[in-house]
């Protein structure tokens, strides 16, 4: 399992081209475009497990869903688009009704206090899920969903 936070509002992965003689360029801030955050979790045996979705926001608006969504997608809210403790619990709910046909899973995730808070780890064990969390400082070489899933949403939306 992780978690990435990406700029939605302007896609990336575009090239312009503009003549040389341009003197200015003008490029949108990145001051005004809305933060989200996706969690995702892949499973060894290649079952999808649903994302989870984590935008700023007080109420759920109804255009803010496309209908090609499947529902089984959990958009959860935040006053700030990022995860909290709250939020991971949602998840690792959302995490057990989707691989419950498991009896016992094993979960590995960075060790973000989220993951690692009392609520956490006493819910993970209500469900049968053993955690393990990668050490500190190594995620990046240890966590594959940095390049295998995240790395398109960071292509299109930077």
């Amino acid at each position: 399992m992780d978690e990435t936070g990406f700029r939605i509002g302007i896609p990336g992965g575009e090239r312009v081209i503009v003549p040389r003689a341009a003197n200015e360029l003008y490029t949108p801030s990145p001051e005004n475009r809305t933060s989200i955050t996706i969690l995702e979790a892949v499973s060894a045996v290649g079952k999808v497990i649903p994302p989870v979705l984590v935008i700023p926001g007080k109420i759920h608006m109804d255009s803010w869903y496309h209908a090609n969504l499947q529902g089984t997608e959990l958009v959860l809210l935040s006053d700030s688009g990022f995860s909290n403790s709250q939020l991971a619990l949602r998840w690792l709910e959302h995490f057990a009704k989707h691989t419950a046909s498991e009896n016992i899973r094993v979960l590995l995730l960075d060790s973000h206090v989220s993951h690692t808070s009392h609520d956490f780890i006493i819910a993970a064990e209500a469900y049968n899920i053993i955690i393990y969390t990668f050490p500190s400082h190594l995620t990046h070489v240890l966590q594959p969903l940095d390049v295998g899933v995240f790395q398109p949403y960071k292509h299109w939306h930077r």
